[in-house]
């Protein structure tokens, strides 16, 4: 499923308490008129300067709380939380501090560091109802301690049996289970609470999940079915039902439910608002196209694999927009195209509809020439080659130790608790490169690589690490993918940036995800080796299988390049 605000609407949170500001009376007048008109920035500074200059003898608990509560809003929640335990060390008793901090970690899905304070929290006062609420809230998203959530759950409901009406609370409770591949007794508890008897946002969400993980896809559609007939307007199942259409190989039904999504109000990608007619297949000769992005970078280079096919209907000029840290690459990728930033500009637009006929997304491009698994293997592809001189110095003067050189990544650049089960860490990696040849060269492809990963990547010696920004500068990434003989990613844009360049890949995931497209081989790129391996996977197993995998795949690169 691909609803961000599942996890969102099943949060209760206790009311946050007023500000308080204890510093002399006219700053104190003046931040607090600055909080009420909702100029937190200049409340903030203000208050800040009253912390370095009396912190910590002067500034007290308060005002600790109210400046994270001020960082928060500013959207700085490691300076909030930095403030917190500044409170808490003052003052480990009051539970202000510490429930303001679980509030946020529950918010930014960091739930292995809120049940660390939770479990803080219940030592102090095990009975708190809003307290072993949070619990079973962070528990569902930590897959380490999911067998901890029945327990959980069935102590707080025997204290408060209004809970077993909250199908909220069920939501979080199903999807941690299923999160942590505990379907069994996730459907155990849908059948003990008669949770199929119901039919809300709750429901409609958790159950087609837990289907779908039960490997009953059918089941899985009609109850997307039985939603979308309940709430029309809730657009929300229309898309899923695609998601799962798609999963399940049906590209007929899955791409028709798939086009909902620009009547869907929380979708996460904006659209391009040309006032132009949407193409739908007809003749392009004398004609002219524009292609717009959507979703993220990833899809980005995956969808671009269906223009290709789209310069075959010879239209007379193509214009494609897309996030400006991908345009090095499609300008390299279709040169004979026009490349531009994605952006809905009133003027521009304007012109831009005198020139163009057509408009397409991405999406719906992709969804017109992926109409059968037949149709997806003869799709005329394209890809880039980086000419060896064209690559980093870094990397040159790097083959030159090494006969095979491996690409490595393991993570997105914004981690949390649910993406934690699907992506690894750089001590995966490290075992991996422990476990293989030492003239077996790695080329780090993580972007937003932090210090500590690196601390720990640089005591190998046969590891490089870039001094390029490869969160910013896609164009040197894909270079450095380019150089690689073979990369070993989860499934982030790293996968679909080595498939532009055609590098071998080989990555993991769910075994029925929906970009799967039901098929044994990858829809997108060619020399994908997709290992299955579904939530809460067992790591080291998967290792040993990535280390196996990559030893037969390096004996014949190094057999090929001698």
């Amino acid at each position: 499923m691909n609803d961000k605000t599942k996890r969102k609407r099943s949060r209760k949170t206790t009311k946050l308490e007023p500000w308080r500001i204890n510093q002399e009376a006219s700053i104190q007048e003046k931040i607090l008129k600055l909080i009420e008109a909702e100029e937190y920035d200049e409340a903030e500074r203000l208050l800040h300067q009253e912390y370095e200059r009396r912190y910590p003898e002067n500034f007290g608990y308060g005002n600790l709380v109210s400046l994270a509560r001020l960082n928060v809003k500013l959207d700085r929640s490691s300076r909030a939380e930095l403030f917190l335990f500044q409170a808490i060390d003052k003052d480990d008793k009051n539970p202000e501090a510490p429930e303001f901090l679980v509030q946020i970690y529950l918010s930014a899905k960091q739930f292995h560091a809120a049940t660390e304070i939770i479990d803080l929290l219940l030592s102090i006062d095990p009975t708190s109802s809003q307290y072993r609420y949070w619990q079973i809230l962070s528990l569902c998203g930590v897959p380490q301690r999911s067998p901890e959530i029945i327990p959980a759950w069935n102590s707080f409901v025997a204290d408060f049996p209004d809970a077993a009406t909250d199908t909220q609370l069920h939501n979080a409770v199903v999807y941690g289970l299923c999160g942590a591949g505990r379907y069994l007794e996730a459907e155990e508890h849908v059948k003990r609470f008669k949770l199929e008897e119901i039919y809300d946002s709750g429901t409609g969400q958790f159950l087609p999940v837990l289907y779908h993980g039960l490997g009953q896809i059918d089941k899985a559609i009609e109850r997307l079915n039985a939603m979308a007939e309940k709430d029309p307007e809730n657009v929300a199942w229309v898309w899923n039902r695609g998601l799962m259409k798609l999963s399940a190989g049906d590209l007929i039904g899955g791409w028709s439910d798939y086009r909902a999504r620009w009547d869907w109000k929380n979708f996460p990608s904006p659209k391009r608002t040309l006032n132009l007619p949407h193409w739908g297949g007809e003749c392009l000769q004398d004609a002219s196209i524009l292609v717009w992005a959507e979703q993220g970078l990833g899809d980005q280079f995956m969808f671009g694999v269906a223009i290709n096919a789209l310069l075959k209907k010879a239209p007379k000029h193509v214009r494609i927009e897309v996030l400006p840290k991908a345009i090095p690459i499609f300008e390299r990728w279709y040169p004979e195209c026009e490349i531009a930033e994605w952006a809905n500009v009133a003027d521009q637009d304007e012109l831009l509809q005198k020139q163009f006929n057509y408009q397409i997304p991405m999406g719906d491009l992709v969804a017109r020439f992926f109409t059968s698994q037949d149709a997806i293997l003869n799709l005329p592809r394209r890809y880039l080659r980086l000419p060896v001189s064209d690559r980093p110095q870094s990397v040159t003067e790097f083959g030159q130790q090494f006969p095979v050189i491996l690409g490595i990544a393991w993570r997105s650049h914004a981690i949390d608790s649910v993406r934690h089960t699907s992506y690894a860490n750089v001590k995966f990696i490290k075992y991996i490169i422990d476990h293989l040849p030492k003239d077996i060269g790695f080329a780090v492809l993580q972007y937003a690589i932090t210090e500590e990963e690196k601390q720990l990547l640089t005591e190998c010696d046969n590891v490089l690490i870039p001094e390029e920004d490869l969160f910013n500068d896609i164009l040197a990434l894909g270079q450095y993918c380019s150089s690689c003989d073979l990369v070993v990613t989860p499934g982030i844009m790293v996968w679909q940036l080595a498939g532009v360049y055609k590098v071998p890949v080989i990555t993991w995931g769910g075994k029925a995800g929906w970009t799967k497209l039901g098929m044994d081989v990858s829809p997108w790129f060619p020399n994908i080796d997709h290992i299955d391996a579904d939530a809460y996977y067992d790591r080291r197993r998967l290792a040993d299988v990535i280390v196996s995998k990559v030893s037969v795949a390096t004996k014949g690169l190094v057999t090929e390049k001698s």
